[in-house]
């Protein structure tokens, strides 16, 4: 009995560790084999109220070539794409642009002007959970690098230092 006890303990150990593991090397850096390096940090999502179908994604991109952010999916939402705010005559409007050009060891912040739109969302967006997009990348060879990538859900009231 006590050594099914200690097997148990060390199998649950054991698992946990895999899942850690697993996790840590699906939601790493990306590195293709051409050297190709793009940083992805602080990734996070808004949280939505019940039968809210839109929210907003917001991340800092860096990579060691010149890039652009030329697609994004998630499986939670219908549509998904990359937005940019423009003051006008007095008011805020939110368009729509095909891609954004993350220049060469340079931060790109989108957390404001720059933003993914989540439309469509299949499911509340609850603070704390885990909300995967995959962000699709073209270098100057018209190759398409893939990062997937886990968003944190932030609460309505989050604002970002």
């Amino acid at each position: 009995m006590y050594m099914h006890k200690i097997f148990s303990a060390a199998l649950a150990i054991y698992l946990t560790s895999l899942n850690l593991i697993a996790y840590a090397q699906s939601n790493q850096n990306h590195i293709n084999n051409s050297g190709i390096s793009v940083e992805i940090t602080n990734p996070w999502v808004r949280a939505t109220v019940a039968n809210q179908k839109n929210s907003g994604g917001f991340l800092s991109i860096k990579s060691n070539q010149d890039l652009a952010l030329v697609k994004i999916q998630a499986d939670i939402a219908q549509k998904t794409e990359l937005h940019t705010m423009k003051m006008e005559n007095n008011s805020m409007y939110m368009y729509a642009v095909d891609k954004l050009n993350i220049p060469k060891n340079t931060t790109i912040k989108l957390t404001g002007d720059y933003h993914i739109m989540l439309f469509g969302l299949s499911t509340k967006l609850i603070p704390q959970n885990k909300v995967r997009i995959k962000l699709f990348f073209q270098d100057s060879n018209k190759k398409i690098i893939t990062v997937n990538k886990d968003f944190i859900v932030k609460p309505l009231s989050y604002i970002e230092e």
